[in-house]
């Protein structure tokens, strides 16, 4: 059995670009709603990183100085700063958490010692943090992010009113 072969004509040859454009038309739909996608989820992402990271990084700083004496909340030049008292071999160690130029900083130092801001190690990118002592063992923090983004949480401290 013979098949014979038809003639192709230009209604052929259109269909088939015209397949062919639709084809590509659709591709980069897709490629770009999910670019936008990608975009999103990249933003939504460092948002939970900057927000989750600056209230872990507090926590665990406020954890490690947990002592009748060991926190103080100061403000200086209308900036909130967290002074941290610690013993170590038998030095007392002070360490500043505090804001400047758009950075979370810190600043350790032996007690005595004056503090500098400029000398501090930035630790991540912030807008800005306050700290409001509640009682004896609450704060409250409010840390602003890059993105303006607020997160507002409490720190309860359970030492007791004399170290044990």
């Amino acid at each position: 059995m013979k098949f014979r072969g038809r003639d192709k004509s230009i209604i052929d040859t259109l269909f088939l670009l015209a397949l062919f454009g639709v084809f590509l038309i659709s591709a980069l739909f897709i490629v770009l709603f999910g670019a936008k996608i990608y975009k999103n989820v990249v933003k939504s992402s460092d948002e939970s990183f900057y927000a989750r990271t600056s209230l872990s990084y507090i926590t665990e700083k406020l954890r490690q100085n947990d002592n009748s004496k060991g926190i103080e909340i100061i403000e200086e030049n209308n900036e909130t700063v967290i002074k941290l008292y610690q013993e170590i071999d038998n030095f007392n160690v002070c360490t500043y958490i505090y804001t400047l130029d758009g950075s979370l900083m810190e600043f350790t130092t032996t007690e005595g010692n004056e503090f500098y801001k400029d000398y501090g190690t930035r630790i991540m990118d912030i807008s800005d943090f306050k700290v409001e002592k509640r009682s004896d063992s609450l704060y409250h923090f409010i840390i602003t992010d890059i993105y303006g983004n607020n997160s507002d949480f409490f720190i309860s401290i359970y030492s007791d009113k004399e170290d044990k």
